[in-house]
């Protein structure tokens, strides 16, 4: 016997698609989450126009309705109507209750504060080799030796000589 049969028999005849759907509604427990999309698509009939145009429902967390506000303004009236708000929408809504209250939030706040903040990783470069130094030769070594000879201390001397003719500087 098929599973269909137990909570969806055929054989008593026909049934209309309301009647089915109620079923199948009540067999996978849908109800709740019917009357939430519910919820969120009459949301500008359930609140009005006016109220609809500037709001949206976002979630429930903790039956608690977060619903985004696209002004400070807006934000700040409708915290002052939110007892009225709540009692119309749930008297609206019926029973059983899916939420108990309502935060309003500024459009794109709640994400804000919840998202852990990404920054971009910072490339690697690789550092370009440098090219080996050609050491001087001829009349640049000569120069050179030139040059250097003119300091007194020796050592100094032989430090600066090396590194020019090493570099041809």
């Amino acid at each position: 016997m098929a599973w269909w049969r137990d909570n969806f028999d055929r054989a008593r005849g026909t049934l209309s698609v309301r009647d089915l759907v109620h079923r199948v509604v009540k067999y996978y427990k849908l109800s709740a989450d019917l009357r939430q999309e519910q919820l969120f698509a009459d949301w500008s009939s359930l609140v009005g126009d006016k109220v609809g145009a500037r709001t949206r429902p976002d979630t429930i967390v903790d039956r608690i309705l977060i619903v985004e506000v696209a002004t400070s303004a807006w934000l700040h009236e409708l915290r002052l109507l939110r007892p009225k708000i709540v009692s119309d929408l749930l008297d609206r809504l019926g029973m059983p209750r899916f939420f108990d209250d309502i935060r309003f939030v500024l459009t794109g706040e709640r994400r804000r504060r919840t998202e852990p903040v990404r920054r971009p990783t910072p490339r690697r470069t690789t550092p370009q080799p440098r090219p080996e130094p050609v050491p001087a030769t001829g009349a640049h070594l000569q120069q050179i030796l030139d040059d250097t000879s003119k300091v007194e201390d020796e050592e100094l001397r032989a430090i600066i000589s090396r590194v020019r003719v090493k570099h041809d500087k």
